[in-house]
């Protein structure tokens, strides 16, 4: 009875976040392709380039918890230090980006690490070899994760560089020297665009170019609310976009890259990222870490309909 009145809660306070965002709820969720883009994987692109020899690039923007953007960060100290690299929640703590993919049951390698360009906090970059099975390549398929720390303080400016990314695609220079073309971009931390942690009736956006984007994914609270409409516009493939008052964690990160690697298509990382999610957060059920993270709510999750009890 108590997991039931729990559950009904939760599920309350997220269909009302959901009628509060009106924008979002103005323009009904498009299926994410074709059978044979599906077939294909997260981006068909990717597929080629891995096939021709190249690895595969993921980029993350990470700007720092900050006190003063948003509310209290956590209680240990550092958390909301928008500078603090060792200490902050959404890079060194526990949960942090640049801690949890460094966890040795990840399976990725640091093979970078350090400032590298002036508006970086830090650049960390990761690594692992994956078989190139699920590619359609021969023997193994190098994977890098390259994360950005930015001052907490610069959410907007942050997103705004991967919207940019989103938009027209990117290029990195990696570790050992070489260039390589960003195949998917992603962005954790706190929603910038969110007004006392409400989406606003009006958002501030840049103009999304048309049909040019490049698989795209977030970990934010409120995503779908404030950027589905932009990511379609851009013609990116979304691969995650979660709605209502998510947790912006590394789990989930390491979920999303952890699918990509694996070539995997939008939906089966979703289904890794329910399984996180439910991992770490016990007080959440499966059936409404989907209703989160799920492109469209399920019927049973409609207005007046009777909630899934966890």
């Amino acid at each position: 009875m108590a997991s039931a009145t729990r559950l009904s809660a939760l599920g309350a306070v997220l269909l009302a976040s959901l009628a509060f965002a009106s924008p979002a709820r103005a323009e009904a969720p498009k299926p994410l392709g074709t059978a044979k883009a599906e077939r294909a994987g997260f981006s068909a692109r990717a597929a080629d380039d891995v096939r021709a020899g190249k690895p595969l690039v993921i980029e993350v923007f990470v700007p720092l918890c900050s006190d003063d953007k948003g509310g209290p960060c956590g209680k240990h100290p550092g958390a909301g230090d928008p500078k603090n690299l060792e200490d902050n929640l959404y890079w060194g703590a526990v949960f942090g980006a640049r801690r949890y993919l460094g966890r040795r049951d990840t399976g990725w390698t640091r093979v970078e690490s350090g400032p590298a360009e002036s508006f970086e906090l830090e650049r960390i970059t990761f690594k692992r070899s994956v078989s190139g099975a699920a590619w359609g390549a021969s023997g193994s398929v190098d994977v890098y994760v390259v994360l950005h720390a930015i001052d907490g303080d610069s959410g907007k400016a942050a997103l705004e560089r991967f919207l940019e990314v989103a938009g027209r695609g990117g290029n990195l220079k990696l570790a050992d020297g070489s260039n390589a073309d960003v195949h998917a971009v992603g962005f954790m931390g706190r929603n910038p665009l969110l007004q006392n942690g409400r989406v606003p009736s009006r958002l501030e956006l840049p103009a999304a170019p048309s049909g040019t984007g490049i698989p795209v994914f977030t970990t934010m609270a409120h995503a779908r609310e404030t950027l589905g409409s932009w990511v379609r516009r851009a013609g990116s493939r979304e691969i995650l976009l979660p709605r209502g008052p998510v947790a912006s964690e590394g789990y989930v990160l390491d979920a999303v890259v952890q699918g990509l690697a694996q070539n995997e298509a939008p939906w089966s990382v979703r289904k890794r990222v329910v399984k996180a999610y439910t991992r770490w957060h016990k007080s959440v059920p499966a059936p409404l870490a989907e209703v989160y993270f799920s492109p469209a709510v399920p019927k049973s999750w409609s207005f007046g309909a009777k909630k899934p009890i966890g």
